[in-house]
């Protein structure tokens, strides 16, 4: 097989709208080849840039037409093209997760990297460097959940977060947060084994939940 081949093998299994970078193919073939291919696709339409070494398949809604890529995600593809790390933020995620109803004003991402913000269109993403502790679980399904707890803090965590996320999180996010276990403080430890039933039951929890949902 080709490297034309099976670069394009591989973007057919991604999802319209989810950016990918040019490096992901690298080991393919050489970053020439791998550029004159997305290059020939981006020509072709199949894939369009969303940013310098950033790429998506368009996305289309038969109410709106096309949909622009969301610049967080543009965002968190340049980071971890070049091998840094990206977690949503505390008070991004536990907005998300129904843990709290504050909307953060502007679009925030911890990373492992130096502070700075990017551009994307006219939206702006600050990328805010944070340490070890804060990145545990950065690009798995258990980030968010991590970085909601550690935001809201151990005082703030009683019976009806606990059930919020239990009813939340899918099956795939529960395995994921039983595996940080070992990496957080007892708190947040003793919070996720709730969450998760990360003992014995676990799996019977697991296999009682919805199929998962889908959620940026």
């Amino acid at each position: 097989m080709s490297i034309s081949q099976m670069i394009r093998k591989q973007i057919q299994e991604i999802l319209p709208g989810e950016p990918f970078a040019a490096s992901n193919f690298l080991s393919l073939g050489s970053r020439a080849a791998v550029d004159q291919e997305l290059y020939r696709l981006a020509r072709q339409g199949a894939i369009q840039r969303v940013a310098r070494g950033v790429y998506a398949k368009p996305e289309v809604s038969s109410l709106f037409g096309e949909v622009p890529v969301a610049p967080v995600k543009i965002v968190t593809a340049r980071v971890q093209s070049t091998g840094g790390q990206v977690q949503v933020s505390g008070a991004e995620a536990a907005n998300r997760l129904g843990l709290s109803t504050q909307v953060p004003m502007q679009t925030v991402l911890l990373t492992s990297g130096y502070t700075r913000t990017i551009t994307v269109g006219e939206r702006s993403v600050r990328l805010q460097h944070a340490g070890r502790r804060a990145m545990v679980g950065a690009s798995t399904k258990a980030g968010p959940v991590v970085s909601a707890l550690y935001y809201l803090g151990k005082s703030a965590i009683g019976e009806r977060e606990v059930q919020i996320l239990k009813e939340r999180l899918s099956p795939e996010e529960l395995e994921s947060v039983c595996q940080v276990l070992p990496h957080v403080p007892a708190w947040m430890s003793n919070v996720l084994r709730r969450v998760a039933a990360c003992e014995s039951d676990r799996h019977r929890l697991m296999a009682s939940k919805l199929p998962q949902r889908v959620r940026l």
